[in-house]
């Protein structure tokens, strides 16, 4: 017995050493093979789970990007979008740039930092044609593509049902173009009926905003440039649009919160719809009213490959997994109140938004509009145009220092000087500062 005890064990030892090096070797095998997972190092514009991003969210869509690419992604992170912006240019003068960005910065493209994206698109067959055509044209310079549209960002209608039903008025169109009454001139009367007064002073504003100034002429069929690249910020077309949306300002029918219940309308944008669900009120969405021609303000972020990149043909495989319908849709509007720029995914779309905010987002048309807006996005050329690089970081401050839309805007909101010395002094500006940033 002692003789087959000891044969036992001998096996049992072999077994167990037998196991032990398969473990071993499985781990080495293992880590040999993550050593040779090839890595690209992809850039957030933002932190890890900032506003209503789940990181839990994040860490388990790029897990799954890897599993499927066999590509390792080294996410980084920025702290903020101005962190981001003044980042990224310094990290590609030093070689040390991402491969990809996913939320490119027009000033980074005005700095000629992202690869053209042309020669990739039509060798792998890219369904470029499902992105709406604004998305696409935000990112077009020359006839070449530098990003890929990852979402949109509307200005959308929004107004309180209760406050036009106590004034007799009825919703506004659902529809974009249905109703060709649907115009500005229409909203500043509305604007006025809808103006309350406890006494002498305004308790419930027709109107909290008409949104930017900087698309303001574009709703008429003006710009603050043309299409061959001269100023027309002092042009008549020009200051005939500033003037009715300076005098809409300045009516009296305008100011209030719409979310606070002292205002009864907004030309609010897309993003902020679960604020305006978070107020409790019974607040519903419409198109963006119309000019001559019918158009919503757009941004469109975009998904870019560094010219500085060693690994595009890595880098530009990863952007091919994330447009495809399922993981574009799954990830922007899971965690951004977005649109996805792309047709043809509108009920995948439906279904995260419904999962994320109810009933509601059809109750209010806010799914009908928002969804419906794609084909009317608008941008002034002025900030979509890459020949006005060197004023962007001007144009899109907040400062009083801001040549367009700073001091001399706010003076001729006020009233100090005329909308068309403010124009005529703006251009003069611009031509001057864009001459000086031009020379060599």
């Amino acid at each position: 017995m002692a003789r087959w005890d000891r044969v036992r064990c001998l096996v049992l030892v072999s077994l167990l050493a037998g196991a032990i090096g398969a473990l071993l070797s499985g781990a080495w095998s293992g880590a040999a093979l993550a050593q040779e997972m090839p890595v690209i190092t992809v850039m957030q514009n933002w932190p890890k789970g900032f506003e209503d991003r789940s990181p839990e969210y994040e860490d388990q869509f790029w897990a799954r990007a890897e599993r499927e690419l066999g590509i390792k992604i080294d996410m980084v992170y920025a702290v903020s979008h101005g962190d981001f912006v003044d980042k990224l240019p310094v990290m590609a003068a030093s070689g040390n740039a991402p491969d990809v960005v996913l939320y490119a910065d027009m000033s980074h493209y005005a700095l000629g930092l992202f690869e053209p994206l042309n020669s990739y698109i039509e060798r792998s067959g890219f369904p470029i044609d499902e992105f709406f055509p604004a998305s696409v044209d935000f990112w077009t310079h020359d006839g070449q593509i530098y990003a890929l549209p990852t979402s949109r960002n509307h200005a959308l209608f929004v107004y309180n049902r209760d406050h036009l039903a106590r004034a007799g008025i009825p919703d506004p169109p659902v529809a974009w173009g249905a109703d060709a009454g649907w115009t500005w001139e229409y909203v500043r009367d509305l604007a006025q009926k809808l103006t309350q007064f406890d006494g002498d002073q305004v308790s419930v504003y027709g109107i909290e905003d008409t949104g930017w100034v900087g698309v303001w002429p574009l709703y008429w069929g003006a710009d603050w440039v043309d299409a061959e690249g001269n100023f027309t910020v002092s042009a008549p077309d020009t200051v005939q649009a500033v003037e009715f949306f300076v005098e809409f300002y300045r009516s009296g029918y305008r100011g209030g919160n719409l979310m606070q219940g002292t205002a009864s309308m907004t030309n609010g944008m897309s993003w902020t719809v679960n604020s305006y669900f978070a107020s409790g009120l019974n607040l519903a969405f419409a198109p963006t009213p119309m000019g001559d021609r019918h158009i919503t303000e757009t941004w469109t972020d975009g998904a870019a490959i560094l010219r500085t990149s060693q690994k595009k043909e890595l880098a530009w495989k990863f952007l091919e997994w994330l447009f495809q319908p399922d993981n574009a849709v799954g990830f922007y509007t899971q965690q951004w109140n977005y649109l996805v720029p792309m047709r043809g995914v509108r009920e995948i779309w439906e279904e995260h938004m419904l999962a994320r905010l109810g009933e509601r987002i059809y109750s209010s048309n806010y799914a009908t509009v928002l969804f419906e807006a794609g084909p009317y996005g608008a941008m002034t050329r002025l900030l979509s145009d890459r020949r006005y690089g060197p004023l962007w970081g001007n144009l899109r401050s907040g400062s009083a220092d801001n040549m367009l839309f700073g001091q001399l805007f706010w003076n001729a909101l006020d009233g100090e000087i005329p909308v068309s010395s403010w124009l005529i002094e703006s251009e003069r500006l611009l031509q001057n500062a864009l001459a000086q940033a031009q020379e060599p």
